[in-house]
């Protein structure tokens, strides 16, 4: 694999001198080559997979986030790719943020709240239709989500994922305020700056999409709640737009059981253990911010 994209980069820009390379961790959509530790070349896994409307936003939010933000420097010839400088620093996982002081964890919350703001401010829903941003379709995540319900073996786990996917119904039919959103802020796609304690950037943009701006804050809630709360009331703050933690932990629930309503057959794949250990949590916080 990594031979493979190796020399339709070495094909495509014959002047960049490679020293070194390496075949990163795949995603879902997109394989990635690091090149001398200082370029990120990510190519596009499957044929829909719209790099080009990702790169187009980029160009759009280019100068105007307070965070760096990938600046695409390649654009794949032979193959549907692009590079760009590495964002250099860590995943910030749960232990990195309960490791982090105080005044570290606010900074860290106002500066996601503010990258948020920014990217929302920068592209209006009319901006990211003219762009080819896709919107988000709510009701497909609940369908999905609906086929693995029969599926689940443990009585008590599936009646909880059926009450679960009930009031996911009812969030889906009652709208939320639509924005454009970048749409994946979870641990790994920052670059953390372990030893500083501060974000260095956000990278991957191949989740943005018009939709519900709740949906927006969900992966914080898997990361930390405290991280949760803390980044909601800032961006609350900096905004005035009033938010709702519960909404913001059902859609992130919702999309994990759709995550596992299409990874149920792949036995193999980590993941769906993860979104079962994620089921029992949740049903030690069945109520978390019910008055939200």
């Amino acid at each position: 694999m990594r031979d493979h994209l190796l020399s339709l980069i070495k094909a495509d820009f014959p002047a960049l001198d490679i020293r070194t390379s390496r075949l990163a961790t795949n995603g879902w959509d997109n394989d990635v080559v690091i090149v001398n530790e200082e370029y990120v070349f990510r190519f596009a896994t499957e044929p829909h997979t719209p790099l080009d409307v990702e790169m187009a936003v980029l160009n759009r939010l280019r100068d105007k986030t307070t965070l760096a933000i990938p600046h695409v420097e390649f654009i794949g010839r032979s193959a549907t790719y692009m590079g760009y400088r590495m964002i250099r620093g860590s995943q910030l996982t749960t232990p990195i943020y309960r490791a982090l002081s105080a005044s570290q964890r606010t900074m860290l919350a106002r500066d996601l709240a503010r990258f948020l703001v920014e990217v929302h401010r920068a592209l209006s829903v009319q901006d990211a239709v003219s762009l080819g941003v896709r919107h988000e379709n709510a009701r497909s995540y609940l369908e999905e989500a609906m086929t693995v319900v029969h599926r689940i073996d443990d009585q008590n786990a599936r009646s909880f994922v059926e009450t679960t996917l009930r009031e996911c119904e009812e969030i889906v039919a009652a709208s939320g305020l639509e924005s454009f959103l970048y749409n994946d802020l979870h641990g790994d796609n920052v670059g953390f700056d372990v030893e500083r304690g501060c974000l260095n950037g956000v990278y991957d943009f191949g989740d943005i999409a018009i939709g519900d701006i709740h949906r927006e804050f969900g992966p914080l809630y898997r990361l930390d709640k405290e991280l949760l709360e803390a980044t909601v009331a800032c961006y609350e703050q900096m905004t005035g737009v009033s938010l709702s933690l519960r909404r913001i932990v059902m859609i992130q629930r919702l999309d994990r059981l759709a995550d596992l309503a299409m990874l149920f057959g792949d036995t193999g794949n980590p993941e769906v253990q993860k979104v079962f250990e994620e089921i029992n949590e949740w049903r030690n916080e069945l109520d978390i911010y019910a008055q939200t």
